[in-house]
């Protein structure tokens, strides 16, 4: 099996997630973004720069934007072997709880990771 149907099978894998899941360069350019993450952000492409758009979609929540990226920034250089950091969200619905969870391509040498969020739910928490 050559590269690219290995990789097509790899998308149909992760587009069954219910999980959010982007696999992105060292610089933060997707190169992939599976369908529930495209129907919860609002992302159509790969186009994005996860540093310059979707943290950016945080707002003013510096502390969330600071602890996300400088797991992110561990993870690749290698420091951690995997980041996840539990944070609030509000919408018109309330708050919301998310898990962020990054993780290594080891076997690739360009320092590919894997970023993954899930809904951990809407309970209230203290």
């Amino acid at each position: 099996m050559d590269l690219v149907v290995e990789f097509t099978q790899f998308k149909k894998v992760l587009d069954c997630f219910p999980a959010s899941v982007a696999i992105l360069t060292r610089a933060g350019k997707a190169l992939y973004i599976n369908e529930s993450w495209k129907s919860s952000f609002n992302e159509s492409s790969c186009s994005l720069n996860y540093f310059s758009s979707f943290l950016d979609e945080l707002g003013d929540e510096t502390v969330v934007k600071q602890k996300a990226t400088e797991g992110i920034e561990r993870v690749l250089n290698g420091s951690i072997p995997s980041f996840s950091f539990e944070y609030s969200g509000g919408d018109r619905n309330g708050e919301k709880w998310f898990m962020m969870t990054v993780k290594p391509f080891a076997e690739i040498p360009d320092n590919f990771i894997l970023v993954k969020y899930i809904n951990s739910g809407s309970e209230n928490r203290i």
